[in-house]
């Protein structure tokens, strides 16, 4: 991932993944979904934000349909990316990456972060999020600081760059962004973040 550390929300990018590609697998080869299954784990003694995904055989002695999908990888990628795209659920939903078989992750699984991981590893597309998500994500605070009487703005400009919440103190200005999960902020600086240094504003990344 795109992360210094395998954070939360990268080992449940990683998780979804897992359960999309072995679903996507079982489409593309044709067998039930219950003879393939996968995990992930963290590279020994590699970097803190690599992981190496599997897949395995659940019957006995194995089918070689592990080995199969290593020569339909493509095409398994691509329906994978499919999968994930084509649901429309929150975070995960039995039409997407939900099945009997992994109900005790249920709460962990979430298609947008896998499909975003799954973009990053395909083309090295950087996850980010819309103006509409950032919105919908300060939309507490916004509320917060309005209760509160803290003058606030949202979509405001800095030059060319768009800010999700201007805060706006009695003797100074606060810009906010907000930064995809996947993300890094300290790694990968926001353009708020730096289209407010250069006018001297203090400026966050959540």
């Amino acid at each position: 991932t795109t992360t210094g550390l395998l954070t939360r929300a990268s080992r449940m990018a990683l998780s979804s993944l897992v359960e999309a590609l072995g679903l996507a697998a079982s489409r593309v080869l044709q067998i039930d979904e219950g003879e393939l299954s996968g995990w992930w784990t963290p590279v020994m003694g590699g970097r803190p934000n690599e992981a190496q995904l599997y897949l395995y055989d659940l019957l006995p002695d194995g089918a070689g349909y592990a080995r199969a999908v290593g020569n339909d990888l493509p095409e398994v990628l691509d329906a994978a990316e499919k999968l994930l795209g084509d649901c429309e659920c929150s975070s995960s939903c039995y039409q997407c990456i939900q099945h009997y078989g992994n109900n005790w992750i249920h709460g962990s699984l979430d298609g947008h972060l896998a499909l975003a991981l799954l973009r990053h590893v395909r083309t090295a597309q950087v996850p980010s999020l819309s103006d509409q998500e950032k919105d919908a994500a300060l939309d507490g605070l916004r509320q917060l600081l309005k209760l509160r009487g803290v003058a606030c703005e949202v979509g405001a400009t800095l030059g060319n760059t768009r800010v999700p919440l201007m805060v706006r103190l009695p003797n100074s200005k606060m810009c906010i962004d907000v930064h995809h999960p996947l993300i890094d902020p300290l790694a990968l600086e926001s353009g708020v973040i730096a289209a407010a240094r250069g006018q001297f504003l203090e400026a966050i990344a959540l």
